[in-house]
C-alpha cells in the first residue's frame, strides 16, 4: 500500500475495525469505512472504486476491488518496520455519503485536515476524554471525532456491541461499568437515554456532545434536570469540513435559544448570499466554511467538487465549502441553524439525498418513475415538547394560536 491508495474496511464497531484503520494509515494509504449491513449493491458500487478491501474472511468473496485482504491479516501490511513516506496533503480517509446524483459520494479528507480537526478538540474542550463511548457508526464521520480525540490523548475507547444503542438499559449499564466520561450522539438518542435510563448509572459522565441533527430545547431542559453537573455541547459541521466547524455549550438557562454556536479553533464560518457576499447579522444566508478543516473534495467528481468547494472571497489562496445549510448570526456572534437550501435530509445523523432513493426505486421492476419527500411526524416526546412550549406563551398569544388552529382545513 502507498499514499493515495484507498482501502475499504468492512466491519462493525470492534477492536479489529480500529486496528485495521490504524494499520492502513500506517502504510501511508487512506481507509474507507463501510457498514457491512449496507445494501450489497451500494457496497459493490463503492468497493469497485477502491484499491483494496479489508473484510472478515466470510465476506471477502463479495467484493471486487483489486485486492481483498482478510481483516485479521491487516496488521501484516505494515509489520516489516519500513517507514512509508506520507505528507499532510495525502488522504487519511474517504467517507461515503448519500449523493444528490443518485450515486454514493466519497468525501476525501487529508491527513493534515484530520490532524487540525483533532487538535481543535483539545483547544476547544480542554479536558481530554478518559473514557469515550463510541456510539457513531464507523461509516459516519462523527465516529472520527471520538476515535482520534481519545486515542491521541491516551484515553480509553469504549465500543458497544452491534446495535447496542437500541437497548437503553444496557447502554446505561455500559456507561456505568466502563466509567464513560465523554460521548457523542444524535440528540434524538440522547433524549431517549435521558427519558428512560436510570440517571444514577450516568454519574461518570462529564461531557456529552450532541450532533448530526437539530437539537430540540427539550433535550437541554431534561439534561439540566437529570445531569446538572455535566457539560452539554452542540456541534455542527458537515463531512466536507472534517466533522465539525462550530460548537456551543448549551446553557442551563432553558429560555436561551439552542444554537450551533461559534466557529471552533481553526475554522472560519461565513453567512453568504447567492453572490457569495456577506449578509448582515440577523439576515439568513448560506453557511459557508473555510479554514484548516475543509476537505480535498469529492472522489472522482471534479465538477461537483468545483461547485461546492470554491475560492474563499475573503482570504487569498484559500477555499470555502458551501454547505447548502441556511443560518444567521445572532447579536452575540452565535449562529442559528435554519435548515437546508435544497432537499437533503438527515435521518438519525445520516445524510440522505432523496435523489439516491429515487434512483433505487426507478431500478425496481415495474416502476416507471418515483419521487421521494419527507413525511413529518410528531412523536410522543414531540407532543410533550410542543405542549410545554405552548403553555409557556402569554395567554393572549396562546389564545391567538389556538384560534388560528381551529381555522385550518
Amino acid at each position: 500500500m502507498q499514499p493515495e491508495w484507498l482501502v475499504g474496511i468492512v466491519a462493525e464497531r470492534s477492536p479489529e475495525l480500529i486496528a485495521g484503520m490504524l494499520a492502513v494509515l500506517g502504510t501511508g494509504a487512506a481507509y474507507v469505512p463501510l457498514d457491512p449491513e449496507a445494501p450489497a449493491m451500494r457496497l459493490a458500487e463503492i468497493t469497485a472504486r477502491l484499491d483494496a478491501v479489508l473484510a472478515p474472511a466470510p465476506l471477502a468473496t463479495r467484493f471486487t476491488a483489486r485486492t481483498v485482504i482478510p481483516l485479521d491479516d491487516a496488521s501484516t501490511e505494515s509489520s516489516d518496520g519500513r517507514h512509508v513516506p506520507h505528507a499532510p496533503h495525502h488522504p487519511a480517509y474517504v467517507m461515503f455519503t448519500s449523493g444528490s446524483t443518485g450515486a454514493p459520494k466519497g468525501v476525501i479528507v487529508e491527513r493534515g485536515q484530520l490532524a487540525a480537526s483533532t487538535a481543535a478538540r483539545a483547544a476547544y474542550y480542554g479536558e481530554a476524554p478518559s473514557s469515550f463511548l463510541l456510539l457513531s457508526s464507523p461509516a459516519v464521520d462523527s465516529s472520527v471525532a471520538g476515535i482520534y480525540w481519545t486515542l491521541c490523548t491516551g484515553g480509553t475507547l469504549v465500543l458497544p456491541p452491534p446495535h447496542g444503542e437500541q437497548d437503553i438499559d444496557a447502554l446505561a449499564r455500559l456507561i456505568e461499568r466502563a466509567g464513560v466520561t465523554h460521548m457523542l450522539l444524535v440528540p434524538s438518542l440522547y433524549l431517549t437515554l435521558l427519558e428512560h435510563a436510570d440517571a444514577r448509572r450516568l454519574r461518570s459522565l462529564r461531557c456529552v456532545i450532541v450532533a448530526g441533527e437539530a437539537c430540540p430545547p427539550r433535550v437541554v431542559r431534561l439534561h439540566a434536570e437529570r445531569l446538572p453537573g455535566v457539560h452539554l455541547h452542540n456541534e455542527y459541521g458537515p463531512t466536507e469540513a472534517t466533522v465539525w466547524a462550530t460548537a456551543d455549550e448549551l446553557t442551563r438557562d432553558v429560555s436561551a435559544p439552542v444554537t450551533i454556536g461559534r466557529p471552533v479553533p481553526g475554522a472560519r464560518v461565513y453567512i453568504l448570499d447567492e453572490q457569495l457576499q456577506l449578509v448582515p447579522p440577523g439576515t439568513p444566508g448560506e453557511i459557508c466554511i473555510g479554514g484548516a478543516f475543509v476537505a480535498r473534495g469529492y472522489l472522482g467528481a471534479p465538477e461537483e467538487t468545483a461547485v461546492r468547494f470554491v475560492t474563499d472571497p475573503f482570504v487569498a489562496g484559500e477555499r470555502i465549502y458551501r454547505t447548502g445549510d441556511r443560518g444567521r448570526f445572532l447579536e452575540d456572534g452565535r449562529i442559528e441553524f435554519l435548515g437546508r437550501v435544497d432537499e437533503q435530509i438527515k435521518v438519525r445523523g445520516f445524510r440522505v439525498e432523496p435523489g439516491e432513493i429515487e434512483r433505487a426505486l426507478r431500478d425496481c421492476p415495474g416502476v416507471r418513475d418515483a419521487a421521494v419527500a419527507l413525511a413529518q411526524s410528531v412523536t410522543p416526546s414531540g407532543v410533550d415538547e410542543l405542549t410545554s412550549e405552548l403553555l409557556e406563551l402569554p395567554d393572549t398569544e396562546r389564545e391567538r394560536l389556538l384560534a388560528a388552529v381551529e381555522t385550518w382545513p
